[in-house]
Protein backbone atom coordinates (compact mmCIF):
# COMPACT_ATOMS: atom_id res chain seq x y z
CA UNK A 1 0.00 0.00 0.00
CA UNK A 2 1.36 3.32 -0.81
CA UNK A 3 1.78 5.72 1.20
CA UNK A 4 -0.90 8.06 0.08
CA UNK A 5 -3.47 5.29 -0.20
CA UNK A 6 -2.51 4.19 3.62
CA UNK A 7 -2.93 7.87 4.29
CA UNK A 8 -6.60 7.96 2.82
CA UNK A 9 -7.65 4.72 4.83
CA UNK A 10 -6.71 5.56 8.11
CA UNK A 11 -8.47 9.13 7.69
CA UNK A 12 -11.83 7.48 5.90
CA UNK A 13 -11.91 4.90 8.77
CA UNK A 14 -11.72 7.62 11.36
CA UNK A 15 -13.61 10.18 9.41
CA UNK A 16 -16.68 7.38 9.89
CA UNK A 17 -16.40 7.59 13.34
CA UNK A 18 -16.50 11.54 14.59
CA UNK A 19 -15.66 13.39 11.66
CA UNK A 20 -16.35 16.72 13.20
CA UNK A 21 -14.04 15.93 16.49
CA UNK A 22 -11.34 14.59 14.12
CA UNK A 23 -11.01 18.05 13.09
CA UNK A 24 -11.75 20.13 16.34
CA UNK A 25 -10.50 18.17 19.00
CA UNK A 26 -12.52 20.01 22.47
CA UNK A 27 -12.50 16.84 24.47
CA UNK A 28 -16.62 17.80 25.55
CA UNK A 29 -17.36 17.43 22.05
CA UNK A 30 -16.54 13.80 21.77
CA UNK A 31 -18.74 10.87 20.36
CA UNK A 32 -20.37 13.30 17.95
CA UNK A 33 -21.47 16.10 20.08
CA UNK A 34 -20.50 19.13 18.25
CA UNK A 35 -23.29 21.20 17.26
CA UNK A 36 -23.19 21.26 13.65
CA UNK A 37 -23.46 25.50 13.84
CA UNK A 38 -20.87 25.64 16.51
CA UNK A 39 -18.70 23.80 14.61
CA UNK A 40 -19.28 25.89 11.18
CA UNK A 41 -18.59 28.95 13.25
CA UNK A 42 -15.51 28.51 14.81
CA UNK A 43 -14.59 28.15 10.34
CA UNK A 44 -16.14 31.75 10.54
CA UNK A 45 -14.10 32.76 13.22
CA UNK A 46 -10.93 31.21 11.53
CA UNK A 47 -11.68 33.10 8.38
CA UNK A 48 -12.29 36.44 9.87
CA UNK A 49 -9.08 36.25 11.95
CA UNK A 50 -7.43 35.56 8.74
CA UNK A 51 -9.35 38.11 6.51
CA UNK A 52 -8.05 41.26 9.65
CA UNK A 53 -4.84 39.52 9.27
CA UNK A 54 -4.11 39.89 5.66
CA UNK A 55 -5.92 43.74 5.42
CA UNK A 56 -3.37 44.82 8.71
CA UNK A 57 -0.68 43.39 6.50
CA UNK A 58 -2.01 45.33 3.37
CA UNK A 59 -1.98 42.05 1.29
CA UNK A 60 -6.03 41.11 1.34
CA UNK A 61 -6.66 38.46 -1.71
CA UNK A 62 -8.71 38.58 -4.60
CA UNK A 63 -12.31 37.97 -3.21
CA UNK A 64 -13.56 38.23 -6.51
CA UNK A 65 -11.51 34.89 -7.71
CA UNK A 66 -10.54 31.61 -6.61
CA UNK A 67 -10.06 30.32 -3.17
CA UNK A 68 -8.27 26.73 -2.43
CA UNK A 69 -8.74 24.72 0.92
CA UNK A 70 -6.04 22.26 1.10
CA UNK A 71 -7.20 19.01 3.37
CA UNK A 72 -10.99 20.85 3.49
CA UNK A 73 -12.32 18.03 5.85
CA UNK A 74 -16.16 18.47 6.19
CA UNK A 75 -15.94 21.96 4.98
CA UNK A 76 -15.09 23.53 8.33
CA UNK A 77 -13.30 26.75 6.65
CA UNK A 78 -14.13 25.95 2.77
CA UNK A 79 -17.66 27.27 3.75
CA UNK A 80 -16.97 30.48 5.01
CA UNK A 81 -14.47 30.82 2.53
CA UNK A 82 -17.29 31.15 0.40
CA UNK A 83 -18.79 33.97 2.23
CA UNK A 84 -15.86 35.85 1.19
CA UNK A 85 -14.92 34.49 -2.38
CA UNK A 86 -16.77 33.75 -5.56
CA UNK A 87 -15.67 30.97 -5.93
CA UNK A 88 -14.08 28.07 -3.88
CA UNK A 89 -12.45 24.58 -3.92
CA UNK A 90 -11.87 22.15 -1.10
CA UNK A 91 -9.56 19.00 -1.70
CA UNK A 92 -8.83 16.21 1.01
CA UNK A 93 -7.45 12.79 0.73
CA UNK A 94 -10.62 11.42 2.75
CA UNK A 95 -13.70 9.91 0.64
CA UNK A 96 -15.51 10.25 3.37
CA UNK A 97 -14.40 13.69 4.43
CA UNK A 98 -15.33 14.83 1.05
CA UNK A 99 -18.99 13.23 1.73
CA UNK A 100 -19.60 15.14 4.54
CA UNK A 101 -18.81 18.32 3.23
CA UNK A 102 -21.05 17.61 0.44
CA UNK A 103 -23.78 16.79 2.33
CA UNK A 104 -23.09 20.01 4.72
CA UNK A 105 -22.71 22.59 1.74
CA UNK A 106 -24.73 25.76 1.94
CA UNK A 107 -23.42 27.07 -1.38
CA UNK A 108 -23.65 24.78 -3.95
CA UNK A 109 -23.43 27.54 -6.65
CA UNK A 110 -19.59 28.63 -5.74
CA UNK A 111 -18.41 25.53 -3.20
CA UNK A 112 -17.14 22.59 -5.00
CA UNK A 113 -15.24 19.62 -3.12
CA UNK A 114 -13.01 17.16 -4.72
CA UNK A 115 -10.86 13.89 -3.70
CA UNK A 116 -7.88 14.62 -4.33
CA UNK A 117 -5.45 11.33 -3.35
CA UNK A 118 -2.41 12.06 -4.96
CA UNK A 119 0.68 13.06 -4.20
CA UNK A 120 0.39 16.30 -6.34
CA UNK A 121 -2.08 18.74 -7.47
CA UNK A 122 -2.03 17.43 -10.89
CA UNK A 123 -6.19 17.95 -10.93
CA UNK A 124 -5.48 21.45 -11.50
CA UNK A 125 -4.13 23.51 -14.09
CA UNK A 126 -1.44 26.44 -13.30
CA UNK A 127 -2.04 29.68 -12.08
CA UNK A 128 -5.56 28.51 -11.04
CA UNK A 129 -6.05 30.09 -7.40
CA UNK A 130 -5.66 33.77 -6.17
CA UNK A 131 -5.90 32.37 -2.36
CA UNK A 132 -4.42 28.85 -0.93
CA UNK A 133 -5.53 28.17 2.60
CA UNK A 134 -4.42 25.67 5.02
CA UNK A 135 -4.73 25.42 8.34
CA UNK A 136 -3.88 22.22 10.70
CA UNK A 137 -3.43 19.91 7.55
CA UNK A 138 -0.08 20.09 6.68
CA UNK A 139 1.98 18.72 9.69
CA UNK A 140 -0.44 15.58 9.62
CA UNK A 141 1.33 14.89 5.99
CA UNK A 142 4.52 12.54 6.12
CA UNK A 143 7.28 14.87 6.10
CA UNK A 144 8.49 13.92 2.41
CA UNK A 145 5.47 14.82 0.97
CA UNK A 146 4.99 18.28 2.56
CA UNK A 147 7.63 19.69 0.04
CA UNK A 148 6.05 18.48 -3.10
CA UNK A 149 2.52 19.78 -1.98
CA UNK A 150 4.32 22.86 -1.11
CA UNK A 151 5.47 23.47 -4.61
CA UNK A 152 2.25 22.92 -6.18
CA UNK A 153 1.13 25.08 -4.23
CA UNK A 154 3.59 27.59 -5.53
CA UNK A 155 2.46 26.22 -9.49
CA UNK A 156 -1.29 26.52 -8.81
CA UNK A 157 -1.46 29.98 -7.18
CA UNK A 158 -1.57 32.44 -9.72
CA UNK A 159 0.99 35.62 -9.92
CA UNK A 160 -0.02 37.97 -7.07
CA UNK A 161 -2.24 35.47 -5.63
CA UNK A 162 -1.72 34.79 -1.37
CA UNK A 163 -0.60 31.43 -0.12
CA UNK A 164 -1.10 31.17 3.28
CA UNK A 165 0.08 28.53 5.64
CA UNK A 166 0.55 27.22 9.17
CA UNK A 167 3.41 24.52 9.96
CA UNK A 168 5.15 23.66 13.11
CA UNK A 169 8.64 24.88 13.21
CA UNK A 170 10.19 22.95 15.66
CA UNK A 171 9.58 21.18 19.18
CA UNK A 172 11.36 23.49 21.65
CA UNK A 173 12.46 22.19 25.05
CA UNK A 174 15.04 22.94 27.81
CA UNK A 175 16.60 19.72 27.85
CA UNK A 176 16.68 16.66 26.04
CA UNK A 177 15.27 14.64 28.55
CA UNK A 178 12.22 17.25 28.67
CA UNK A 179 12.07 16.74 24.47
CA UNK A 180 12.19 12.75 25.08
CA UNK A 181 9.21 12.98 27.92
CA UNK A 182 7.49 15.12 25.71
CA UNK A 183 7.69 12.98 22.37
CA UNK A 184 6.77 9.90 24.71
CA UNK A 185 3.66 11.42 26.11
CA UNK A 186 2.41 12.95 22.77
CA UNK A 187 2.89 9.71 21.18
CA UNK A 188 0.73 7.92 24.04
CA UNK A 189 -1.89 10.85 23.85
CA UNK A 190 -2.15 10.33 19.95
CA UNK A 191 -2.28 6.87 20.04
CA UNK A 192 -5.46 7.05 22.59
CA UNK A 193 -7.00 9.14 20.36
CA UNK A 194 -6.45 6.97 17.23
CA UNK A 195 -7.75 4.40 19.61
CA UNK A 196 -10.66 6.01 20.85
CA UNK A 197 -11.69 7.06 17.02
CA UNK A 198 -10.91 3.74 15.33
CA UNK A 199 -11.79 1.18 17.96
CA UNK A 200 -8.51 -0.17 17.64
CA UNK A 201 -8.83 -1.10 14.13
CA UNK A 202 -7.01 1.87 12.56
CA UNK A 203 -4.04 3.97 12.85
CA UNK A 204 -1.24 3.36 15.72
CA UNK A 205 -0.31 6.99 15.63
CA UNK A 206 -1.26 10.15 13.92
CA UNK A 207 2.27 11.93 12.53
CA UNK A 208 3.00 15.52 13.95
CA UNK A 209 5.48 16.91 11.52
CA UNK A 210 7.99 19.91 12.01
CA UNK A 211 8.70 21.72 8.50
CA UNK A 212 11.44 24.03 9.59
CA UNK A 213 11.08 28.60 8.00
CA UNK A 214 14.59 27.93 6.27
CA UNK A 215 12.89 24.88 4.07
CA UNK A 216 9.86 27.45 3.39
CA UNK A 217 12.48 30.00 2.32
CA UNK A 218 14.07 27.53 -0.31
CA UNK A 219 10.65 26.10 -2.04
CA UNK A 220 9.46 30.29 -2.09
CA UNK A 221 12.30 31.96 -2.75
CA UNK A 222 12.59 35.41 -4.80
CA UNK A 223 12.38 36.76 -7.42
CA UNK A 224 9.31 34.09 -8.17
CA UNK A 225 8.12 34.22 -4.48
CA UNK A 226 7.53 36.97 -1.55
CA UNK A 227 7.55 35.82 2.09
CA UNK A 228 5.46 38.58 2.87
CA UNK A 229 5.03 37.82 6.57
CA UNK A 230 5.77 35.43 9.03
CA UNK A 231 3.46 34.79 12.55
CA UNK A 232 3.65 32.86 15.62
CA UNK A 233 0.30 30.80 16.15
CA UNK A 234 -1.33 28.39 18.89
CA UNK A 235 -2.76 26.17 16.16
CA UNK A 236 -0.89 23.35 17.86
CA UNK A 237 -1.63 24.37 21.65
CA UNK A 238 -4.27 21.82 23.41
CA UNK A 239 -6.84 24.60 23.70
CA UNK A 240 -6.67 25.87 19.54
CA UNK A 241 -10.14 24.15 18.64
CA UNK A 242 -10.28 25.97 15.61
CA UNK A 243 -9.86 29.56 17.61
CA UNK A 244 -6.88 31.01 15.97
CA UNK A 245 -4.79 33.25 17.57
CA UNK A 246 -1.42 35.48 17.05
CA UNK A 247 1.36 34.78 19.42
CA UNK A 248 4.23 37.66 20.55
CA UNK A 249 6.43 34.98 21.56
CA UNK A 250 7.10 30.94 21.50
CA UNK A 251 5.71 28.83 23.68
CA UNK A 252 8.33 27.80 26.63
CA UNK A 253 7.59 23.99 25.34
CA UNK A 254 6.45 22.42 22.59
CA UNK A 255 5.71 22.70 19.35
CA UNK A 256 6.95 26.15 17.56
CA UNK A 257 3.80 26.84 14.92
CA UNK A 258 4.20 29.57 12.42
CA UNK A 259 2.28 30.84 9.62
CA UNK A 260 3.75 32.23 6.48
CA UNK A 261 1.72 34.31 3.97
CA UNK A 262 3.50 33.61 0.76
CA UNK A 263 3.13 35.81 -2.46
CA UNK A 264 3.83 35.06 -5.85
CA UNK A 265 5.59 37.63 -7.89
Amino acid sequence: MNIVKEMTTNWDQMAKEDPLWLICTDPDKKNNKWDIDEFFMTGKREISVIAKYLKEIKSEPDYSGHALDFGCGVGRLSQALAEKFNLVTGIDISREMINRANTFNKYPDKCRYLLNDAVNLAVFNDNTFDFIYSSIVLQHVPRGLISGYLTEFGRVIKPGGIILIQLPDRFKTASLMIRIQERLQLRIRLKKFIRFVTGETGLNYIEVNRFPEQSIRKIFCEPLFEIKDVKLTNSLEPDFNGNLRYLDTEPVIGFVSKQYCIIKN
